[in-house]
């Protein structure tokens, strides 16, 4: 068991539960109009901790964390029901939400329960390379671009644009682009990498390649004696 993922994890869902109830309290100076900046990004912060994509990526990350699929699988039906049970049990104790807010959001339990094991996984898959990797770590990312769009996150149900949850449900978007070129790009640079691989001289450790045209020789030295290998390249001219 991987104690330090698992409690990782765990303060993962505690943060969030914590986070997106602490952005539920509206101050005296809010409701008056005397704080409307802070009220702006009160509102803002909390749509984004209270997205469909927020919520489903705490498995994923927790997942992530613990790295091994069995236990991966295990804290992502834990995790999110340790986070509704906080949020919920401390917004009725504290007097921001009702005794029957249990009820009117059995549907999070539920979804929980169903889609946290498989959702752990995709957290466990992501540490892989290769395709089956790639679409673990892109399943976040497109999660928060798509969400707004699917949900019509944009739009009043009149058709008008929501003014003050705009800048909260942009932001949702263009971090999902941002989450999803980073293991793009990554993707491509390795494969940058590995096309020199048959061009490689040297054993296990390191290699070189030299260049016809400049008489310079790239010298690669990969680092093994570590789980994480540091590559390291220099340049040498003949000339």
């Amino acid at each position: 068991m991987d104690k330090r993922g698992w409690i990782l994890g765990m303060a993962a869902a505690l943060a969030l539960a914590l986070l997106s109830l602490l952005t539920s309290i509206t101050s005296e100076a809010q409701l008056t109009g005397e704080a409307d900046t802070l009220l702006t990004t009160r509102l803002s912060v909390n749509k984004l901790l209270n997205t469909g994509t927020a919520w489903a990526g705490l498995p994923i990350l927790a997942g992530w964390m613990v790295r091994r699929p069995l236990g991966a699988a295990a804290i992502g039906v834990v995790s999110c029901p340790t986070a509704l049970v906080t949020h919920y049990g401390l917004g009725q104790v504290v007097g921001i939400f009702e005794p029957e807010i249990w009820a009117s959001n059995r549907y999070w339990f539920a979804f929980a329960l169903v889609l946290g094991a498989p959702l752990g996984l995709v957290g466990s898959l992501a540490h892989r390379a290769g395709v089956l990797g790639l679409l673990a770590r892109l399943t976040a990312p497109l999660g928060a671009t798509l969400e707004p769009f699917v949900l019509q996150m944009f739009a009043q149900p009149d058709g008008q644009v929501a003014e003050l949850p705009l800048l909260a449900h942009a932001t949702t978007v263009l971090r999902g682009i941002e989450g999803a070129a980073s293991p793009l790009t990554a993707q491509r640079q390795t494969a940058t990498i590995a096309s020199y691989g048959p061009a490689l001289i040297g054993g296990e450790s390191g290699g070189s390649i030299a260049s016809a045209d400049s008489g310079t020789t790239l010298r690669i030295v990969i680092d093994t004696s570590s789980p994480s290998s540091t590559l390291t390249s220099h340049a040498h001219s003949s000339m």
